[in-house]
């Protein structure tokens, strides 16, 4: 069984977290000139959260050597005003028009929203995205110049171990940032949860405050499923985890491995694959394929990992063949 080790003092992130350099905010240039082929990434949101950084990474690693690359960041997560999103937007229009790539990565919801969709449905230039949540109906997928992977949450694999942990549980509250890719979320997990006979209320806050009076209030609930703290403004993650430790009365789970350090027990996707799965498309048509080559397809790979100090908090026990899959963060 692997051990994680979390520093009192440092957000806790996954091991591959440990050897990830730091990646400029806006745009950064790779050396790699292969056969002068350009690649793109159109990365929605910003370096510093761990969802995007998990998934450009292993592209930029899969890039490495067939193509010039450059990253454009929209910084949506930390600006959801939509007037500043779509100014970011053309922006990333404009450096599509100048460079001109042979290939675009478009990461998270956000950059086929207001970039690829608006502007670059059918287009001659090949888009590849990644991180899109749960469906790609809204943005009309797949187009002639467009394919990629869609980004699903483990949370019937959740589910399965909630009722063998507890068939009695029967109401549970999502704790969640109000930002668009939560509210997908939350909309397909609650219809996932209702079809399994299971009730869970949408505890949607925008601030750290919000979040310690709906984690109070969330202790009147079967479990709690907190998915992200990214998009909590103010949020402290010291703060965060002692006052979980003191107020915690029932199960936490989350299904983001970043998410670990508040939660009891994480069915976690590898977010690696999306990168590493976008990229290796983007080589392909790099080498003469077409994006219709390729069907939209879904994650498939997930880790589960166990915070024992702080599920010790509550009086529920854990089938042990569970505990002894989980990967385990100690103190």
């Amino acid at each position: 069984m692997k051990t994680l080790r979390h520093r009192p003092r440092k957000m806790w992130n996954p091991p591959t977290l440990l050897s990830l350099f730091m990646l400029p905010l806006l745009i950064t240039s790779m050396d790699s000139h292969a056969n002068e082929q350009r690649c793109l990434i159109i990365a929605s949101y910003h370096d510093e959260f761990p969802g995007q950084q998990l998934k450009v990474q292993p592209a930029l690693e899969e890039l490495n050597g067939h193509c010039e690359v450059k990253k454009f960041d929209m910084d949506s997560k930390r600006n959801p005003d939509p007037q500043f999103i779509k100014a970011k937007a053309l922006e990333a229009k404009a450096l599509i028009e100048q460079w001109k790539p042979d290939v675009v990565i478009a990461i998270e919801d956000n950059a086929s929203k207001y970039l690829v969709q608006p502007y670059y449905k059918n287009a001659p230039i090949p888009f590849v995205f990644a991180g899109v949540d749960w469906t790609v109906e809204a943005y009309g997928y797949p187009y002639e110049n467009v394919t990629g992977i869609i980004e699903i949450v483990p949370v019937r694999q959740l589910i399965r171990q909630l009722n063998r942990i507890d068939p009695k549980y029967k109401k549970g509250l999502f704790i969640r940032p109000n930002r668009l890719s939560a509210d997908k979320q939350y909309e397909r997990i609650n219809d996932i949860f209702e079809h399994e006979g299971i009730t869970i209320d949408d505890g949607v806050v925008d601030n750290y405050q919000e979040f310690e009076a709906k984690f109070l209030e969330a202790q009147s609930y079967d479990f709690i499923y907190f998915t992200n703290n990214a998009g909590i403004e103010g949020w402290d993650d010291h703060a965060a985890i002692e006052f979980i430790s003191k107020h915690s009365t029932r199960l936490i789970f989350s299904t983001s491995d970043w998410m670990v350090p508040f939660s009891m027990l994480s069915f976690s996707q590898v977010i690696q694959e999306q990168g590493q799965y976008s990229a290796k498309i983007a080589v392909e048509i790099l080498n003469g394929a077409k994006p219709s080559d390729f069907p939209i397809i879904s994650n498939r790979q997930w880790d589960l990992y166990v915070n024992e100090e702080l599920l010790s908090k509550v009086d529920v026990e854990i089938p042990s063949d569970l505990l002894r899959k989980a990967k385990k963060l100690t103190d």
